[in-house]
């Protein structure tokens, strides 16, 4: 397969995209963490409301320090909306990768139909032969036993064979290939 066919290319970009997807994943994973930490933050501070001394000293330094109160509920808000979003390109990185991964398929495919079709013309030249040969031979069965000779006597064994059942073949190959 040449380097820049299309199922080259389409296989490349196939590649990245199962890349990209488990880079998703990866942000997926640590907006789940970090949601659950917030979460459970909001559920820490829902269950204690007196802290000790040294805690509520701790808290106060830190919002001194950030001239502004963290809104727990809000951050929370934020990493939800942010992990929508990425559940959102994660399913759209999927069905990328679903059809490129069909392209890849088919393109391979139209690649080998004429190889393919070639194959299916030899076989069906080797079947009209047959046919032909086929044909021969009930047409000596025929003149045999119209000659009065015998099959059953133990001298000759018919090879009874029906040249038409390969028809159906034939008409398909036609149809699909126009072989």
């Amino acid at each position: 397969m040449a380097r820049n066919s299309p199922v080259s290319a389409a296989v490349q970009r196939f590649s990245k995209l199962t890349t990209e997807q488990s880079e998703l994943q990866k942000q997926r994973a640590a907006k789940e963490n970090e949601l659950r930490a917030i979460q459970s933050g909001i559920a820490s501070e829902r269950k204690t409301n007196a802290l000790d001394s040294a805690a509520i000293d701790f808290r106060a330094n830190g919002v001194l320090s950030m001239d502004s109160v963290p809104d727990l509920g809000e951050q929370n808000a934020i990493v939800e909306s942010q992990l929508r979003v990425i559940n959102r390109a994660v399913q759209m990185n999927e069905r990328d990768r679903r059809e490129t991964a069909a392209a890849v398929v088919r393109e391979a495919t139209e690649a080998a139909k004429p190889e393919y079709v070639g194959i299916v013309s030899e076989v069906k030249q080797r079947i009209i032969a047959l046919q032909f040969a086929l044909t021969k031979e009930a047409d000596f069965r025929n003149k045999l036993e119209t000659a009065g000779g015998s099959f059953g006597c133990g001298v000759l064994q018919a090879m009874n064979f029906d040249a038409g059942q390969f028809n159906g073949w034939l008409s398909d190959a036609a149809s699909f290939y126009g072989v």
